[in-house]
């Protein structure tokens, strides 16, 4: 795989976390059951430290980190959370596993196609950290009561 082609990918993954960490930010802000807005800022956090681990691979490997889509990518992140929380947590649930499933298979894909470098293990930590984040929505979902969602 050719630098510029990684360099490339990394940019995406940049963009993407920066997004999912204004997306929960947003969403928790909108919970008022104090124990889930706890877990979407838990979230946040995470996806934050994503964000800042391939930051650091960039600087590393090309001299700096740019987010694609620059202040539209982070309004996108934060509109998505905000109107993905007033749809109830069923369907928040939905969106948000659907989406981490959609960075797993990405970062999956891109570590497969690299080679798997060294220089790019931690890449491997951001997608078991998706995984849990999936899992424990999942969870989650299943033991919401049927027809009663909670906002």
């Amino acid at each position: 795989m050719q630098q510029q082609e990684i360099v490339a990918q990394l940019q995406y993954f940049y963009s993407l976390e920066r997004q999912q960490a204004d997306m929960y930010t947003s969403q928790g802000r909108q919970q008022a059951d104090r124990y889930l807005a706890e877990v979407f800022r838990a979230f946040a956090d995470v996806e934050q430290l994503h964000a800042e681990r391939v930051a650091t691979l960039l600087r590393q490997i090309s001299g700096s980190a740019t987010v694609v889509g620059g202040t539209l990518g982070q309004l996108t992140g934060r509109a998505t959370g905000w109107t993905s929380a007033m749809t109830g947590l069923a369907n928040l649930l939905r969106l948000d596993i659907a989406l981490e499933r959609k960075a797993m298979s990405d970062y999956q894909h891109f570590l497969l196609r690299a080679g798997d470098p060294p220089h790019l293990a931690v890449l491997w930590t951001n997608l078991v950290e998706e995984d849990l984040h999936a899992a424990w929505m999942e969870r989650k979902l299943a033991r919401l009561p049927h027809g009663r969602e909670r906002k």
